[in-house]
């Protein structure tokens, strides 16, 4: 996994902006930016929302996880989850499915998740 500088570095690369710029947008000077690139000290939160401002995931920079880009038409300031594999799986079967399929599924996941529903084993005694 990269470092929180590492992930500074790629994602000033991804605005195409030069460390001069970054840092004066961050309000920082070019030293402090060029340091924590190197993995020399770690930028403050002041500095996290200056990056957030200029399209950064902020999410990915501090933790390595990438956040979903936001959906067309999203406010900025949602909240957005990341999901898993088997979230994504599950979605992009749907998305895939035609309209019976997508009935399925639904009343699948509504019938899962009742808590009275018996469900079978799959294990038990014949």
């Amino acid at each position: 996994m990269l470092s929180i500088g590492e992930r500074i570095l790629e994602e000033r690369n991804r605005l195409k902006m030069s460390q001069a710029a970054m840092a004066t947008h961050c309000q920082v000077t070019t030293v402090t930016q060029g340091k924590w690139e190197r993995g020399k000290g770690t930028p403050n939160a002041g500095y996290l929302a200056e990056m957030a401002k200029l399209g950064v995931d902020v999410m990915y920079v501090v933790t390595g996880m990438r956040m979903p880009a936001p959906a067309e038409g999203t406010e900025q300031g949602t909240q957005l989850v990341q999901l898993n594999q088997r979230q994504q799986a599950l979605i992009q079967n749907y998305d895939a499915a035609d309209d019976v399929g997508k009935t399925f599924i639904e009343g699948t996941a509504t019938l899962a998740t009742q808590p009275k529903v018996k469900r079978a084993s799959g294990g038990g005694k014949r």
